[in-house]
């Protein structure tokens, strides 16, 4: 049975009179689905075939027509080619029951089917990613979006292009269109060091952090949105050890502005933003053992008020050593417990580096090696750093 393309006036007016239904995002999430109609062919130099296949299948379920549930296409156009073929028919099928469950990203298909939107049946080609998952659900259909290639996900070109994408021009038949692989379609970086603290927004919880295994991210279990995932028609439980983000496989934007804030306390209960205020003595950076200034504490007096002398906890930065004229300012910032990229931790880190290359060479050539006892003397005789530590 041929899916239908037009005549879908008719179910958009079902959808008004059964009334808007949310679709529970994000709390129950649905994975992102591969582009099972287009296959691509990349030839590594930044261009790739494209071949469109006129399957009947549901994008979602992957399953056929059959009686009572009918294929539906989709109304849009293909984006990212506006010479050749500007009018590329979509060839994206769905159920009506399966699309209407998809909501990756916050994708919402009924609400743009609503005559305040877009009244057409419309895949998750012709919406932004981003916008839809930033609740602009009217933003998300404005016009020039770049697909990915591998999924079904689109962006806005110009103020959603997601970073650490891969622009991909991909030729089908005579017309060559402006498409991307997401970052849903990378491999994840190996995590270096992950936040302090917790990732949620409106956190009140204390209590051991979670660690997310593809991200810097620290959450608290109880803080997690997500509860379900799923994947075609099967929907199992969100992996306990991976944060909201990731199980929504949210992306960040190129030039996304992100807030700042550097807070540093200058004593119990009194905490300024140096982002904003303080003198130039705050962009001082830090030195496990080379640092050559401190930040002490003193009383400055700033009024008086009636027979009262008012004063003030400052810091101010003072130099412990002499320092050469070209040095850099450097104070120790107390650090604890935490990975540390300083001048002076780098030098050990690269020396021990070393030793370790020395020793897996003398293993391979079978030669008895002194390099495990040169290593553990090195971190034995290591000098311990002089921290100084700030007192709140």
């Amino acid at each position: 049975m041929a899916a239908q393309r037009n005549n879908h006036g008719q179910k958009i007016n079902d959808f008004l009179r059964q009334g808007y239904a949310y679709n529970n995002y994000p709390f129950i999430t649905h994975s992102h689905m591969s582009r099972h109609n287009l296959d691509i062919v990349e030839d590594g130099q930044g261009k790739a075939q494209g071949t469109l296949r006129n399957e009947e299948i549901c994008m979602v379920c992957k399953g056929e027509a059959s009686e009572g549930k009918e294929l539906f296409t989709c109304d849009g156009q293909f984006n990212g080619e506006m010479k050749k073929q500007p009018f590329q028919p979509c060839n994206s099928k769905f159920h009506l029951d399966c699309i209407k469950a998809y909501n990756a990203s916050g994708y919402d298909f009924a609400y743009a089917a609503r005559p305040e939107c877009q009244r057409k049946f419309l895949c998750p080609l012709h919406c932004c990613s981003v916008c839809n998952t930033e609740n602009m659900k009217q933003s998300a259909y404005e016009s020039e979006l770049i697909e990915c290639a591998f999924c079904f996900r689109a962006f806005h070109s110009k103020c959603c292009y997601p970073a650490g994408s891969k622009q991909l021009d991909v030729i089908i038949e005579s017309a060559t269109y402006k498409m991307l692989v997401c970052p849903s379609h990378s491999e994840p970086a190996p995590v270096l060091q992950h936040l302090p603290a917790c990732c949620s927004e409106d956190c009140k919880v204390k209590g051991e952090l979670q660690e997310c295994k593809k991200c810097i991210r620290s959450y608290h279990p109880g803080c997690r949105k997500v509860k379900k995932i799923k994947e075609e028609l099967t929907e199992k439980d969100a992996p306990e050890d991976l944060c909201d983000s990731c199980l929504c496989e949210d992306v960040l934007i190129v030039n996304m502005r992100v807030a700042s804030e550097q807070f540093m306390a200058l004593s119990d209960g009194f905490t300024m933003d140096m982002d904003r205020y303080g003198s130039i003595a705050r962009y001082v950076n830090h030195s496990c053992k080379n640092f050559n200034a401190e930040f002490p504490k003193k009383h400055a007096y700033v009024g008086k008020c009636k027979r009262l002398y008012l004063f003030e906890q400052r810091r101010y930065l003072k130099a412990s050593r002499v320092i050469e004229a070209g040095e850099e300012v450097t104070v120790s910032y107390g650090f604890t417990n935490k990975s540390c990229f300083c001048d002076s931790c780098l030098e050990e880190k690269k020396e021990l580096e070393k030793l370790e290359w020395i020793e897996n060479l003398d293993k391979e050539n079978d030669v008895p090696s002194g390099a495990t006892k040169r290593k553990a003397a090195f971190e034995s005789n290591s000098p311990k750093a002089k921290v100084f530590k700030p007192s709140n």
